[in-house]
């Protein structure tokens, strides 16, 4: 075991050295690794202890125009030798002919279901072998080939990979087109030389080597209705029990799903027959029958759901295997009530009917299963009950198990720990109850973790007329940080059962005389894991979405963005010139002389081609559609051509007689809401002007007291960049202002001579003497 493991270590330490050093030279290149030590050890009161220790070694590391170096070790030493686990060696997204390759070679994984889909009722086991495999990824298409020998997962805790009596070749087509996924599998079975299968497969089929062709759709009708298909085609014949037996050929699953927030429906229809897909260790078809489920929210606080199935079995009507026929149907709610209470219920029916193979006896059982808890938390306490009641029901035997459970978890601070007790009865040929204990405590601190479970009580199951089991087990662990960045993970577990005589039946005991030993015998099982890692950085930082994200945007399939750019002129169209043009941001380039600009090295995908705004000429501003989104495909030429719209500016003159104060004459550009004001020496100027008709207006509440406008209101002009502008002038002049003038208004007084001569020595009455002139002035 020693030497096995130096050899372990010598191979990842080697391994590590090449591919860092390899990439050394480069400062794009990152690199993660983690290493471990670890061990798991098994033994009982009455055999020898099996233990099983060595190292996993997990490293990735980037390299510029190359890709990602991947390497995976995971090998043991134990008293029976040299185990492995599952070692792969992978260069991942390597740029050839315009697509993105993956080589590997190792205990490799390949998923038998290439669409994913939301239907709980279908199984497709994946399929796992030691070989070689080669993917090909371009846009939306992917292709893969793949052949090797069929291995299964063994061991608890440390994931060994033996060998299955089967090898595998296949290959792979998925294909995204908008709304509709298509996903194409071929892959062909076949027995290792003469070996038996009858361990492989469930009742004695022996695949000797099947031929199967399958393909998978997903159509999204809508954002929450979509419709899935499958169909599938195997060529082979069934060896059971040493008879060639033709299987159907064909396998089919159709089905739609609706899902929204508030409703969720799905059903469909199966039909699988043996050679759907013959895995060596899974059991993937040999059925047939509709499924529904659905889930209704019918408040915010309830949810209601439920789900029905009826299947059955031997497609191939063969009198050598046994017939199951089943119907299943289940309903159930959850609900958040009032005062913090959570509740969870489900009735569940299932009819099963089974029909021994080369018999006529058929046995039916009805089953019903009712599930109901109720939780609630309370302070630093959460308190559940939760009631079980199972009905089996068959020819054979009819039992009833009830169950009450009672939990309380309590959290404080850095403490976690619970507690529960059930009580359990079974009613069969006889009436039995029991009581289970389980305790468990967590504790954290920082990076400190430590745990601890107890279950104790009376297997009520197992029990019998004859003897009664009970049973203890124990689970405590820890991970803990070590020193400069090493962890330790461990955990040991131990199970006690002991199998005593049932004191309830006399008849055992009866003239046994004193002194009869009542413990018929017991089992003490007892494990141990432990695990000691560390991990390491180096390179480059690497952003949020992992090494393989990093790689991709360094390392990416690229393509060609060309095109014109064009002055949007109103008496037409004229290459533009000297604009310079981006890719995300990123990539940019001038356009020449005929306005034609190219773009390389441009990562394949969605891009939006725009204008570069910091480096774009202050004359030219970007047309309505001056960005653009559009899809680059590897060694292809993407075109995409966009416009600018000219700009120009005018200036202006407004004209005054000394002294007269211009800045805060306000000058308005019509039909557009721009407007400014002159210098002092009566100059304005409106900059970033479009082509068009326009009108420059003065506004005469802004004009200084005592002047007037003798030029003119208002002025119509034309701009066009290729014509110049007249000169533009408003004339202010003062106002004319009239002086003062004096005016002397006269009224003079005639008197009209008398005909009577005035008497001597006096004057007539009304008489007057000689006229006078008045004159009196008064300012207008």
């Amino acid at each position: 075991m020693f030497q096995a493991l130096c050899k372990i270590l010598l191979t990842a330490l080697l391994a590590t050295v090449l591919v860092a050093s390899a990439a050394a030279q480069s400062p794009e290149s990152s690199g993660e690794a983690e290493v471990a030590l670890q061990g798991y050890y098994f033994g009982t009161n009455s055999q020898t202890v099996t233990d099983t220790t060595g190292a996993a070694v997990s490293l990735q590391q980037f390299v510029p125009n190359v890709g990602i170096l991947s390497l995976n070790l995971q090998d043991y030493g134990s008293r029976d030798g040299f185990q492995s686990g599952e070692n792969t060696v992978r260069l991942k997204d390597y740029s050839l002919l315009g697509r993105h390759w993956d080589f590997s070679g190792g205990d490799l994984r390949v998923q038998s279901r290439r669409i994913e889909t939301t239907f709980s009722n279908i199984f497709t086991p994946e399929i796992t072998f030691r070989g070689a495999s080669i993917d090909v990824k371009r846009n939306d298409t992917a292709m893969g080939f793949f052949l090797g020998a069929e291995t299964l997962q063994e061991g608890p805790r440390l994931p060994l990979r033996v060998r299955a009596p089967q090898n595998v070749i296949g290959a792979t087509l998925d294909q995204r087109l908008d709304r509709l996924q298509l996903a194409f599998r071929v892959v062909r079975f076949s027995a290792t030389g003469d070996s038996d299968l009858s361990d492989a497969f469930l009742q004695q089929r022996q695949f000797k080597s099947v031929n199967t062709i399958a393909g998978q759709a997903l159509y999204s009708i809508t954002k929450n209705f979509k419709f899935y298909a499958e169909s599938s085609l195997a060529t082979n014949r069934v060896n059971l029990d040493g008879n060639q037996v033709k299987s159907s050929p064909f396998s089919w699953t159709v089905g739609p799903a609706w899902e929204t927030e508030r409703v969720t429906l799905r059903a469909n229809y199966v039909r699988q027959t043996s050679g759907f897909l013959p895995v060596a260790g899974y059991y993937g078809g040999d059925r047939e029958g509709p499924f529904v489920e659905a889930r209704y929210r019918l408040t915010s606080r309830i949810d209601l759901y439920g789900s029905a199935n009826r299947y059955t079995n031997n497609l191939d009507n063969s009198a050598t295997q046994d017939r199951f026929r089943s119907s299943n149907w289940s309903v159930g709610a959850s609900a958040n009530l009032p005062s913090r209470f959570n509740a969870n219920g489900q009735l569940s029916f299932l009819r099963l009917t089974t029909t021994p193979a080369s018999t006529q006896f058929t046995d039916t059982s009805r089953n019903r299963l009712l599930n109901v808890s109720l939780n609630r938390p309370l302070g630093r306490h959460n308190l559940r009950v939760a009631l079980l009641d199972l009905n089996l029901n068959s020819a054979i035997q009819k039992q009833q198990q009830r169950s009450t459970e009672v939990e309380d978890t309590v959290t404080w601070k850095h403490f976690i720990v619970g507690g529960a007790v059930r009580f359990q009865n079974e009613s069969s040929t006889e009436n039995r109850s029991s009581v289970f204990f389980r305790a468990m405590g967590q504790v954290n601190f920082n990076r400190l973790t430590a745990y601890a479970n107890l279950e104790k009580g009376n297997d009520l199951v197992n029990r019998s007329v004859f003897t009664t089991n009970s049973f203890s087990s124990t689970n405590f662990g820890v991970g803990a940080p070590l020193f400069h960045g090493w962890r330790l993970q461990a955990d040991a577990f131990r199970n006690q059962l002991i199998t005593n005589l049932n004191p309830e039946n006399i008849f055992l005991l009866g003239n046994q005389g004193v002194g009869v030993p009542t413990r018929l015998g017991g089992l003490n099982q007892w494990s141990a894991y432990f695990r000691i890692s560390k991990h390491f950085n180096w390179g480059a930082p690497v952003s949020i979405g992992g090494l393989d994200k990093y790689a991709l945007d360094h390392n990416p399939l690229v393509g060609v963005v060309e095109g014109f750019v064009y002055e949007e002129l109103l008496d037409g169209q004229r290459p533009a010139a000297g604009i310079p043009v981006t890719v995300d941001g990123l990539r940019s380039s001038l356009t020449d002389a005929n306005g034609h600009y190219r773009i390389t090295d441009v990562p394949q995908g969605a891009r939006t081609v725009a204008f570069n705004d910091r480096e774009l000429p202050a004359d030219f501003e970007p047309a309505t559609h001056g960005s653009l989104k559009t899809t680059v495909t590897p060694r292809g030429v993407t075109r995409v051509e966009l416009s600018v719209r000219p700009l120009t500016h005018l200036s202006g003159q407004i004209t005054a007689p000394p002294d007269v104060p211009l800045e805060n004459i306000l000058i308005r550009l019509l039909p557009s809401d721009r407007y400014t004001t002159p210098d002092s020496d009566g100059t304005f100027n409106f900059y970033n002007l479009r082509e068009g008709d326009y009108e420059l207006a003065v506004d005469d509440s802004t004009l200084p007291e005592g002047t007037y406008l003798s030029s003119g209101q208002r002025i119509a002009l034309q701009v066009r960049i290729a014509k110049d502008l007249p000169s533009i002038e408003f004339l202010l002049n003062n106002k004319t202002v009239e002086k003062p003038i004096q005016r002397t208004f006269q009224q003079r007084i005639e008197l009209t001579p008398s005909t009577h001569k005035p008497q001597q020595g006096g004057t007539h009455k009304g008489t007057r003497g000689p006229a006078k002139s008045k004159t009196r002035s008064r300012k207008p």
